[in-house]
């Protein structure tokens, strides 16, 4: 009788399944997977603020033009009155179309620190192929990138997200 029950017991266990084998199996990938995001390197780490950066950035109609392990360029014409204008107070009528270039370096500091660096700079070529770059100090631009990557960290997981500092902007740059 009390090898009965011991076989009876043992079937509690397992029901779901013919064999516990597979029970085992589907505990170390779920014990695996959360121990590997637990883990993540600060190189991994970028690579997800990376990630998350050029999705909001793309769905808003910016190009991807260059990406590497560190950094994304990204590029979107400019219209309106202020392309217009940029035409036509740098490069004449003949030029090209002004674009804004946005250019994001991200470098891994520590497990819980990503620091980024942003430039954006409105660039276009005259008639004689003559290139124009001016760096974009705008308050309205400033904002725009802020409104960014505040909705790209919205979408990683609570602990990778951006920490707000003393400033209100999260590209704002100290002054010496």
């Amino acid at each position: 009788m009390s090898s009965r029950s011991g076989t009876f017991k043992s079937s509690i266990v397992c029901t779901a399944c013919s064999s516990c084998t597979i029970c085992f199996i589907a505990f170390l990938i779920i014990i695996l997977g959360l121990y590997s995001e637990i883990k993540a390197s600060p190189e991994e780490r970028a690579q997800m603020l990376k990630a998350s950066v050029l999705r909001v950035f793309l769905g808003d109609g910016w190009q991807l033009t260059q990406e590497s392990p560190s950094q994304l360029v990204l590029e979107r014409r400019m219209e309106g009155f202020g392309g217009f204008m940029f035409q036509a107070l740098t490069t004449g009528p003949n030029g090209t179309n002004p674009v804004a270039r946005l250019s994001i370096s991200f470098v891994p500091i520590n497990d819980h620190y990503t620091e980024f660096f942003q430039s954006l700079v409105m660039a276009s070529q005259n008639a004689f192929g003559r290139p124009t770059a001016i760096s974009s100090r705008n308050a309205k631009d400033r904002a725009y990138i802020d409104s960014k990557l505040k909705a790209a960290s919205e979408m990683l997981p609570e602990k990778y997200r951006f920490r707000p500092s003393n400033d209100s902007s999260v590209t704002h740059q100290k002054k010496k």
